[in-house]
């Protein structure tokens, strides 16, 4: 727990510095796990900023199971992306805290220590506040408190999805729970793509070799896709 808080102090730090020296630069590396972002990424707090609509689950007429999660630049053996919720390591983990079955082998704790949950850095999670964590937030579901999940809605092989910008694990709570009357959906426009962070990240995976990061790129131009139609309209 110290070492992870020293950790990310410094890194903090170092982002800090790197912003000032090179701003709207992102700093990028590719592992063994796929390409991980260390400085410039993009902040979810900002998503505000390009929320276009807003409304409760259930009047958008859309399952907790058409929500699928994003893009996470990780190689095809161990993405995520297009996952569906249920499926997702978010949900199982609701049903470990649930279960009090938790531990350091559990699939959710593996993919943080081996940087196969999604685009940040390997880590080692801290189990007992992933239990405090969980306990607040299940104390804010049974008052009745909504649920904001911060969503991109695309056309991926012909039909609409739903891909989770931001709230995997609020989702995945309240969906365990049966209180997807609590969720509600903010979508984020597809004027995010401007942002430089992602036409960087973006531009990094589709020069990657297909047969790596094929799922990541079908997404990725999408994504893109949709965001041109809405530019030519």
């Amino acid at each position: 727990m110290i070492i992870n808080l020293r950790r990310n102090r410094v890194i903090k730090i170092a982002e800090r510095f790197y912003n000032l020296c090179r701003p709207g630069r992102i700093c990028v590396f590719e592992t063994e796990a796929g390409l991980k972002c260390l400085f410039g990424r993009f902040s979810s707090n900002r998503l505000d900023e390009y929320v276009e609509d807003e409304m409760p689950l259930k009047s958008a007429f859309v399952d907790s199971s058409d929500l699928l999660l994003s893009a996470d630049f990780l190689r095809d053996r161990y993405t995520l992306c297009g996952v569906s919720l249920l499926q997702s390591p978010h949900f199982s983990l609701m049903q470990q805290m649930a279960s009090g079955t938790l531990t350091q082998d559990s699939d959710y704790v593996l993919r943080c220590k081996s940087g196969t949950l999604d685009s940040r850095l390997p880590f080692d999670p801290d189990l007992e506040q992933l239990r405090h964590c969980f306990q607040l937030r299940l104390g804010e579901l049974n008052e009745n408190k909504p649920f904001y999940i911060y969503v991109r809605r695309i056309i991926f092989k012909e039909k609409p999805v739903y891909l989770i910008a931001d709230g995997k694990h609020k989702a995945a709570l309240a969906t365990y729970f049966n209180r997807t009357d609590c969720l509600y959906l903010r979508f984020v426009s597809s004027k995010v793509n401007q942002e430089p962070f992602f036409r960087q990240i973006y531009d990094r995976i589709l020069s990657l070799d297909p047969q790596e990061y094929s799922i990541n790129q079908n997404f990725i131009r999408a994504i893109r896709d949709e965001y041109q139609a809405k530019t030519d309209c």
